[in-house]
């Protein structure tokens, strides 16, 4: 059986890891999401100006996955995180790209498996010939003040969950990612589950502050993508499904999909084939 790792040990270890913003830890709550977004439009009403804040929890209730999924979030099993920024509104349209990009920076040094985007905001690993997810994306931008965007940016990575923990049999954890390489005559070592909260929240924060040009983080992003220029993919936006051939990403991350001979720029929706 794979560890869980106790509130105290999780607050122990973030605080001395010291990120590089304000922290605000919570043992059990129903999502990091939502209360990052009504702490942001609290301050908004007063226009306050947001200081950069991580909101981790130990716990989530009713933690939320693409298309407004539940995800599992049990206590001291995964990083369950929104990170509070007020950012120009220039500085918004790369976010999709860079935050799950510096969360892959993290985890390139702890698996022993490939790891890659699924798009829109899907991390996925290859085990054992199949991409499974192990964490996920969600962000929410609303109340301007004084020119600024605040921007909730959340994230969950499925740590410490063994295959009875995950909601599907299309998720995996990194400590499943880890396990896996022992038939390769190796096995991954994975930090505490504070450390890995800190890096990850510390590589989101410096992805933010420093992008990089907008075409080095398209190429970036394609390079890490599961997706291959020619394939034929079928998505789903809303209630409708489109089937095409993949182009590629705006400078955006929007997935570009010619339909019938048509380019389509999709802004948001899934990948179900």
């Amino acid at each position: 059986m794979s560890p869980t790792t106790g509130f105290e040990s999780l607050q122990r270890e973030l605080t001395l890891a010291r990120p590089r913003v304000d922290l605000a830890l919570i043992r059990e709550i129903d999502s990091t999401q939502r209360l990052a977004v009504d702490v942001a439009r609290d301050l908004a009403r007063d226009e306050i100006e947001v200081v950069p804040t991580a909101f981790v929890a130990w716990r989530q209730t009713a933690g939320r996955g693409r298309q407004g999924r539940l995800w599992s979030s049990r206590g001291g099993l995964g990083v369950y995180a929104t990170l509070l920024y007020q950012l120009p509104p220039t500085a918004l349209e790369l976010l999709p790209l860079v935050v799950p990009l510096a969360l892959l920076e993290v985890l390139d040094r702890y698996l022993p498996v490939q790891c890659c985007l699924d798009w829109p905001n899907d991390l996925v690993a290859d085990l054992a010939g199949e991409w499974r997810k192990i964490g996920g994306v969600l962000m929410a931008s609303f109340a301007s003040v004084q020119g600024r965007r605040s921007v909730a940016i959340g994230f969950g990575i499925n740590v410490g969950h063994e295959v009875v923990d995950l909601p599907t049999a299309r998720a995996a954890s990194l400590h499943l990612c880890a396990t896996s390489a022992n038939g390769a005559g190796s096995k991954a070592e994975l930090p505490s589950l504070g450390i890995l909260a800190a890096e990850l929240i510390g590589a989101v924060c410096r992805r933010i502050e420093e992008p990089g040009s907008p075409s080095e983080v398209v190429k970036e992003y394609a390079d890490r993508s599961i997706h291959r220029l020619g394939d034929q993919l079928q998505c789903r936006v809303g209630a409708t499904d489109l089937e095409g051939t993949f182009l590629g990403f705006t400078t955006a991350g929007h997935l570009r999909l010619e339909v019938e001979g048509v380019e389509q720029t999709l802004r948001s929706g899934e990948i179900i084939e």
